[in-house]
């Protein structure tokens, strides 16, 4: 069964550096979250405090539900059963494009 996002359950663990958001799976809750280091590569951007790694997560949250979705079914989960979205899980992800550069390939 696929994994259902919830909305406006994200907050910033400071003890993990991770955004972190619940899913439902239609038997239980399945806790989620996405590191740092996807977020800020994702944005484009060197750093972000933790009140702009939600919003980056609010902006991009649609992406990395599909991902978080799809590491859930393959069931690639860490050792606590938390799903969670790394950089390595973004090479499918566009990155933004910045003055002169392609977003990619044409």
């Amino acid at each position: 069964m696929g994994l259902e996002l919830m909305p406006n359950t994200e907050c910033y663990d400071v003890s993990r550096d991770i955004v972190r958001f619940m899913g439902w799976d239609g038997e239980r809750w399945v806790r989620c979250g996405v590191k740092r280091d996807a977020l800020i590569s994702a944005a484009g951007v060197d750093a972000a405090s933790g009140q702009d790694l939600v919003n980056l997560y609010r902006t991009n949250s649609g992406a990395i539900h599909t991902l978080a979705n799809a590491k859930y079914q393959r069931r690639r989960l860490e050792s606590d059963g938390l799903v969670l979205v790394r950089l390595v899980d973004l090479s499918p992800w566009p990155r933004p494009a910045t003055c002169g550069t392609p977003a990619g390939p044409t």
